[in-house]
This record gives C-alpha cells, structure tokens and sequence, in this order.
C-alpha cells in the first residue's frame, strides 16, 4: 500500500497507468515481441539484458535532445564500457556452453592451419 500511495494511484483513483507507464509498456512490448520474433525462444532468459540496454541508449541518446547538452554516449569511456562487457560476456558464456568450437565461429571457411593463431584474435 506503502508503494502505490508514493505513486499515486491511491491519490489520483487512477485506473489507467501515467504516461510513463504506458510508455513503458509500449517499450517493453516492442522490444519483446522483436526478441521473440528474432531470438531462439531458448535465449529470451536475456531480455532482460536487452531490454536494459536498449533504454540505456534511448535514454542517453535522447538527453542530446535538451540544449547545450552532450549525448553519454559520445564518450568513448561509455561506449567501450559497454561494448566490452557484452563483448567479455558473451564470449564467456559462448565459451561455457560451447567450449572450443566457439573460436570456429571466428574462423573463415578454408582458413589455412598457419593463420588460424592469427585470425581468432583478428575477428574476436
């Protein structure tokens, strides 16, 4: 009760969400039926994942819409921080449930045996 009066749906005798909400949900049904549509229903456990992501860059792109401002996402710092953490994460992951035929996935078809040292690290 605590929490829906500091929201204000006990104030305001509201059954339908605010804005926020609704545009929350819109989000979120967008970016879950792409997940569903496009992902292995197997991997959807990371939408989770996704979802955060996705809001994380909307949000931070759309403050570049205020004046004088600078989007987060211009800053290398941030961009690097989350390429490298998903990059990171999913190698270990891959690297779990697939051992070693992960690095094939970074190998050309017909790579000579001399090159494939060279090429895992290339494409990774």
């Amino acid at each position: 009760m605590f929490i829906s009066i500091m929201l204000g749906t006990l104030q305001n005798n509201l059954i339908v969400s605010s804005w926020f909400g609704i545009l929350n949900e819109s989000f979120y049904r967008t970016l879950l039926s792409m997940v569903q549509n496009y992902i292995n229903p197997k991997l959807e456990m990371f939408f989770p994942l996704i979802y955060t992501l996705f809001t994380v860059i909307l949000f931070s792109n759309l403050i570049g819409m205020v004046p004088y401002s600078s989007t987060p996402t211009v800053e290398i710092v941030m961009t690097l921080t989350l390429a490298f953490t998903i990059l990171i994460g999913v190698l270990i992951m891959g690297f779990f449930s697939h051992k070693l035929y992960l690095f094939a996935a970074f190998l050309p078809a017909g790579t000579p045996f001399a090159l494939i040292f060279l090429m895992v690290p290339l494409e990774i």
